[in-house]
């Protein structure tokens, strides 16, 4: 069945625009969330990317490197922010001052942050210690507004957003659930359902997307780190460490990866998973990105336009035996989501051997494997 729906989603795929794709580099992306960036790194980034996601601290830490970045061509660059987590002590704000303005939000007003059925705050991650904070419809309203009030207002007055095509919003869950706290989101002292925490987030999240739509401008750009289809006016989605088990692993992500559209990724900090995570982008019009806060740059590869939609290469043996590729005008992507089982493709009488959970790159004149 899931091979079934990936033929049907793929078979009405459009040819790509033909000034979409020329070489591997311009589908990179870097994902970036230290608060500063050298000269060196920027001119790195400039030179080998395509789409750069930036935590919002560099305009103001990193004037230098962050000018040489601003171009009207390539690359595009969108910020990062997390808004449903803070620092819980002093040090990670050295070197990060726009992070400092939030905390004097919440040392205000502690009402903000998620708390347990005890009333305490509760930790999200351990190193470096982070407070969850309230982005759920049930958020307390204090003179007026809620943390994501707060957020959308820091966000357009505080951060160089003039100087980005969009923003990029880390932990735009569909479900919090999963962390197994006793939420008490409503603060009734009573743990939460999970249907109820669920909702309330998702609610949350919705107003707080559209608020930035309506503050930013409908062509800001809204990138959510999930690959899932909630929240309008999102234009794309990233799914962090690809496959990640969520959505039905490679099946159900590619599924959303292609109905949310060119400006979502896929990334991995594994490099065991490069290959796949390369080739999996490249049937469709999204980015890949390889490692977090690391240049680790793209093979040096022609592709040209695309020249038709995603086609499948079933093995006889079994339905569910297939590979998956593009054809590019200079090159062949090839993948093989399978993790179990090496496949087989065969192009112009030649047979290639793909290893589970892999991908590969094939010059189209030579038949030579680039990947």
């Amino acid at each position: 069945m899931k091979n079934v729906l990936l033929v049907l989603l793929f078979s009405v795929l459009s040819v790509l625009d033909a000034t979409a794709v020329q070489k591997l580099e311009d589908k990179a992306a870097v994902y970036w969330t230290q608060p500063s960036l050298t000269e060196q790194q920027a001119e790195s980034l400039k030179a080998n990317y395509g789409l750069l996601i930036l935590d919002y601290e560099i305009p103001e830490t990193s004037v230098t490197a962050f000018a040489l970045l601003k171009t009207e061509s390539r690359p595009s660059m969108v910020f990062y922010c997390n808004p449903m987590e803070i620092f819980t002590e002093e040090q990670p704000y050295h070197g990060r001052p726009l992070q400092s303005k939030l905390q004097q939000i919440t040392r205000g007003h502690s009402e903000y942050f998620l708390q347990d059925t005890l009333g305490e705050r509760i930790v999200s991650w351990q190193e470096p210690a982070m407070w969850l904070l309230n982005v759920t419809s049930k958020c307390p309203v204090i003179e007026g507004k809620t943390w994501l009030d707060h957020y959308v207002d820091f966000l357009e007055t505080e951060v160089a957003w003039q100087s980005f095509a969009g923003v990029f919003i880390d932990n735009l869950w569909d479900d919090i659930d999963w962390k197994g706290f006793p939420f008490d989101a409503n603060n009734d002292g009573i743990a939460d359902p999970k249907d109820s925490i669920n909702t309330w987030l998702q609610e949350g999240y919705q107003t707080f997307v559209t608020a930035l739509k309506q503050r930013l401008g409908t062509s800001f750009i809204v990138i959510g780190n999930e690959m899932n289809l909630l929240y309008d006016d999102k234009d794309g989605a990233m799914s962090e460490g690809f496959p990640n088990g969520f959505f039905d692993s490679w099946w159900g992500t590619m599924e959303n990866y292609q109905k949310l559209g060119s400006w979502s990724v896929l990334q991995t900090t594994d490099s065991t998973k490069f290959s796949l995570v390369m080739t999996s982008a490249l049937l469709l019009d999204g980015y890949f990105a390889l490692g977090q806060n690391q240049i680790i740059l793209p093979p040096d590869i022609e592709l040209g336009k695309p020249l038709h939609p995603v086609r499948r290469q079933a093995n006889k043996s079994s339905a569910f035996s297939e590979v998956w590729y593009h054809q590019y005008k200079k090159a062949v992507v090839v993948v093989n989501p399978s993790s179990k089982n090496s496949r087989k493709f065969i192009y112009r009488k030649k047979e290639y051997e793909i290893a589970p959970a892999s991908g590969i790159i094939i010059e189209r004149k030579t038949g030579r494997r680039l990947l």
